[in-house]
């Protein structure tokens, strides 16, 4: 069983042009169609376990639209994994971060304890790994807070591969990318 970390939204508007980000929250109850009330980030679990007409990520499109009548066109749909690579594939991202953040580091040290870390206020270049500590993060902050990193670290990739003029060549750079993300 899975459940997932983060849902996000992503509204793009090629006439505005315009690139919008709506987070909901991976706690929030709704109502799996065909299913039973749960929280969202049990619907893609629930589409692969129950073998759902176009698996997980098609039920999570229909309890999307269902609840709160949003449709959804396209999926990207990455693990842990997957977002540290892409973050590391484009030489890391920078971030501005606004306040102190203190939380447990997700990998255990050579004694099997995991350590604290520290980010510091400020325009930080991070490697996919800080990238995903810096988005999954919840000891010393709001879910809210979380939400927002979330966003922002979508909006650094985003950034980044604007600067480094990567949508372009996306198709020449499909393979490197195609092991990290399913659509």
């Amino acid at each position: 069983d899975w459940h997932t970390d983060v849902v996000q939204i992503v509204s793009i508007q090629p006439d505005l042009p315009s690139v919008t980000i709506l987070s909901v929250p991976r706690d929030l109850y709704l109502y799996i169609p065909g299913f039973w009330m749960s929280r969202i980030n049990f619907a893609d679990m629930y589409g692969e376990v129950y073998k759902y007409e176009g698996g997980g990520p098609a039920l999570l499109q229909q309890t999307l639209l269902y609840n709160l009548g949003i449709p959804i066109h396209h999926y990207v749909r990455t693990d842990f994994d997957g977002l540290t690579g892409i973050v590391n594939a484009i030489g890391g991202i920078d971030v501005p971060v606004p306040c102190r953040l203190q939380d447990h580091w997700y990998y255990p040290d050579e004694n099997g304890e995991y350590p604290i870390k520290v980010l510091e206020p400020g325009v930080r270049h991070m490697d996919g790994d800080w990238a995903l500590w810096y988005a999954r993060s919840r000891l010393t902050s709001s879910v809210f807070d979380r939400e927002r990193r979330q966003q922002q670290v979508l909006e650094a990739i985003w950034r980044k591969a604007r600067s480094l003029e990567l949508l372009p060549r996306i198709p020449e750079l499909w393979s490197q990318f195609d092991s990290m993300i399913s659509t």
